[in-house]
């Protein structure tokens, strides 16, 4: 099966904003207002960490090649608990019923647009719609069919912080930035079929080589001039620090710092890709989400969990790939990536432009032209990354 890219039918926008002390606002939007209404911050939050925790269990059954059904028909209802919290208002009880109804009712696939400017990072993606308990006990976890209620599969998504505005819609060429944890990358690579090996050193060697140290990373980034760009991470990492090596790492401070390039190119942009454990999550005051809202930056994609090493990067790799040889948006690129390496695709989320593409002049209809393989079935890795 190839991906057959899938276009929006209605856009429906979400507004996550702080508003009494411990309390969310939510509004949702088509084109006037539809619903409003306040949630618990704490319940969003707290159900939002279970389903993290979940997602590692899933990777641990994954590494240890023991069944995952059960593992992800338990993920399925914790996402069925933050989709509750979602609509669960605290003040007027019949506004989210107004959303649902309405969604219930819109021409699919279903565009749900986010952007947010507090500390709420979700797991968008990951809110089950639907019964969870309607899941076989013996559903076939390789078929993503089966678990359609995810918000990942069933809508197009993403989410982005409210300072990133509409840019034109394709951009003539990107200039990639693949910066690595050398010995990391070294260890994985040398696990990977030689065919693999190839394909790899091949895209490195069209992007000029690797980076890495951070030194080499701000050098090329000033030198690179007036070029759009792709900020490629494949290193250890925490909420708010990327490391290249034990003593060398570039923190979310350093995004401000020395990757800021909007004064002298004021029209390029950058998007980024933090392959590392839990880079969308963030810490309590700070993460990836504000350090790529920044002006020039159009967000980012990143990981809910800790992500097994070898499959971290071929689906960095592969996303590469498929965002240069299809032309579509960020959002089809993602989709894509979603339902041809499940199930561990879903430790990843976008909170990147979704229309964000590369001009080409007849952008391809299915990817990739021959059957994929699904990375989630194959050598996934030794360690997380």
């Amino acid at each position: 099966m190839t991906y057959q890219r899938r276009r929006p039918g209605k856009t429906l926008r979400l507004r996550i904003a702080p508003t009494s002390p411990g309390s969310l606002k939510v509004v949702w939007r088509v084109n006037a207002l539809l619903a409003q209404y306040e949630v618990s911050e704490e319940n969003l939050n707290g159900q939002a960490a279970r389903v993290r925790e979940q997602l590692d269990k899933l990777v641990k059954a994954k590494m240890e090649n023991t069944p995952v059904g059960p593992i992800l028909k338990d993920l399925a209802r914790k996402g069925k608990l933050l989709y509750q919290a979602l609509f669960k208002a605290t003040d007027y009880e019949s506004e989210p019923a107004r959303t649902q109804r309405w969604m219930a009712a819109a021409e699919q696939p279903l565009f749900i647009n986010i952007t947010v400017n507090t500390y709420t990072r979700i797991p968008w993606g990951l809110l089950y719609e639907g019964d969870p308990e309607k899941i076989p006990d013996d559903a076939d976890p390789g078929d993503f069919t089966v678990y359609s209620g995810f918000w990942c599969l069933k809508y197009l998504i993403s989410c982005l912080h409210q300072r990133i505005k509409d840019i034109s819609e394709t951009r003539p060429k990107f200039k990639v930035f693949p910066v690595i944890h050398k010995r990391e990358y070294d260890k994985v690579y040398a696990a990977m079929q030689p065919a693999d090996r190839t394909q790899l050193s091949n895209l490195l060697a069209h992007f000029g080589g690797s980076i890495a140290t951070s030194h080499d990373l701000y050098a090329q980034w000033r030198a690179a001039g007036a070029i759009d760009r792709i900020l490629m991470f494949y290193c250890h990492a925490n909420g708010a620090s990327l490391a290249l090596s034990a003593t060398d790492s570039v923190s979310t401070t350093d995004f401000l710092a020395f990757l800021d390039y909007a004064d002298e190119w004021p029209d390029q942009v950058t998007l980024t890709f933090l392959n590392g454990c839990s880079t969308a999550v963030g810490q309590a005051t700070k993460g990836f989400l504000e350090a790529t809202g920044q002006r020039g930056f159009m967000g980012f994609v990143g990981t809910e969990a800790k992500v097994p090493n070898v499959y971290a990067l071929r689906f960095g790799a592969e996303f590469l790939q498929c965002f240069f040889d299809t032309g579509w948006p960020l959002i089809n690129v993602m989709d894509a990536m979603w339902r041809l390496h499940w199930p561990l695709s879903l430790l990843y989320g976008l909170n990147g432009y979704s229309d964000l593409r590369l001009h080409h002049a007849k952008p391809v209809t299915e990817w990739p032209a021959t059957a994929p393989r699904n990375f989630s079935n194959e050598l996934i890795g030794m360690s997380s990354i």
